[in-house]
């Protein structure tokens, strides 16, 4: 036997919309709107209907509940039509167009709603041809895209992926974050997970302001300015490289006036040694009687009484503990510990993170900072955002406010590790 499957696929996809015995009606609203000054999103709606004519035994062939609403007592028999409210217009073309065909080919937010009309329609052949293009299709600069329409169908399975991909790699996936609803996109912009810094989030949303969508949707870029980037965490470089930005698309003011109202600091990529430098300044090795580094400048709370145990003769107790607190030797902990860090009578704005070493592949470890060390923010997953096996050099991140207590958690594997924190420091 010899055939041409392509060609009768061809061939059958030209009679699509052609005849037909009913119809499959789409009936689909968007919202597409602006996020109030205080983050409430204010939507649009927008509605599209679209008709196809389609034939019932094609459809019924493919699906068993296509073949119950046109073999059962039911509206859809009679009146030889099915309402489709929940998947756009385009998505719902795709999907008859596969069956036509036994093709799909789409983009990345339509993929998604297809991969939800398959399962919607219990559509076995293309819902694992949707799973497989899924795991080709996602990637951070799609994940956006991907991640509103899997809002839309309600696929919370889809969604966690897809968020996944945009807080490991949001200066990818972020500079297409206009596109996201009002709501979805200020749940991606204040999650904790979101591993990113604030002058890079600057950057972005101002970017914003040059795309013709973003434009189109009205977006308020200044308010989300305000909301979302703390100008307080940016050096005096920093805050001229975003102020050229700002001018060029018109948020300088809105820039300006939050410049204004911050509060200076001292710069430093490495918040320990900084205040042991400080120290050193104000308590010079003179002979001179000297108070100790740890209790005024640099506080330590090990979770268990144990850890700490000095195994040197040579090594006391207080050298050694100056010795971590001030960043020049490692601290090891075991799973399910925790070390806090506290600096009474300091402050500083985290704009990252660097560890001396990898973690390694069997670790994970959170970072979380407090103004007060009761309320804590997480600052990094190691589980989430990095390939523990890099290098961890100047990891992108952001605390909501000034922080004075930092707490390292060891979720799973070992770690022996130097922590730096880099931010502008204030003394309080």
């Amino acid at each position: 036997m010899v055939s041409n499957v392509q060609a009768a696929s061809a061939m059958f996809l030209k009679c699509f919309n052609e005849g037909g015995d009913c119809s499959i009606v789409v009936k689909h609203c968007s919202s597409a709107g602006e996020a109030n000054s205080s983050g409430e999103a204010a939507a649009k709606r927008h509605c599209h209907v679209a008709e196809f004519r389609v034939y019932s035994a094609l459809l019924s062939a493919w699906s068993d509940v296509f073949k119950a609403m046109f073999t059962h007592d039911v509206k859809e028999k009679s009146e030889r039509k099915i309402e489709i409210c929940d998947f756009s217009v385009a998505a719902v073309d795709a999907f008859l167009r596969f069956m036509y065909s036994g093709n799909l080919d789409t983009g990345a937010g339509i993929l998604v709603e297809v991969a939800g009309l398959a399962d919607k329609y219990c559509i076995v052949q293309l819902q694992e041809l949707c799973m497989q293009s899924f795991k080709k299709t996602l990637k951070p600069e799609t994940a956006c895209e991907m991640l509103e329409a899997a809002r839309q169908i309600g696929s919370s399975s889809i969604e966690e992926q897809c968020l996944e991909a945009i807080f490991c790699n949001p200066d990818k996936a972020l500079p297409g974050a206009f596109a996201l609803s009002a709501v979805l996109l200020e749940e991606v912009l204040v999650s904790p997970k979101l591993c990113i810094g604030d002058v890079q989030l600057a950057m972005l949303i101002l970017g914003w302001s040059k795309h013709p969508v973003a434009k189109a949707h009205g977006m308020d870029i200044p308010a989300y300015f305000q909301r979302h980037v703390h100008v307080a965490g940016f050096t005096e470089n920093e805050y001229s490289k975003v102020l050229s930005l700002a001018d060029e698309v018109g948020c300088k003011p809105t820039l300006e006036v939050l410049w204004r109202q911050v509060k200076r600091g001292q710069h430093t990529t490495n918040l320990f040694d900084c205040l042991w430098n400080n120290y050193k300044t104000q308590f010079p090795d003179n002979g001179a009687e000297k108070p100790p580094f740890v209790g005024y400048w640099v506080n330590m709370i090990p979770s268990r009484a144990s850890i700490g145990k000095v195994t040197n003769s040579g090594h006391t107790h207080l050298s050694m503990q100056q010795d971590q607190a001030r960043g020049t030797s490692s601290i090891e902990l075991e799973t399910n510990d925790e070390m806090k860090w506290m600096i009474p009578h300091h402050a500083i704005y985290i704009s990252a993170i660097s560890f001396n070493r990898v973690l390694g592949s069997g670790s994970r470890i959170e970072l979380f900072s407090s103004e007060d060390g009761s309320a804590w923010e997480l600052l990094l997953d190691s589980g989430i955002c990095l390939d523990s096996n890099v290098k961890l050099n100047d990891i992108q991140c952001r605390s909501k406010g000034w922080a004075k207590w930092f707490k390292l958690c060891v979720r799973k594997g070992k770690y022996n590790n130097v922590l730096k924190i880099q931010g502008i420091l204030q003394a309080m």
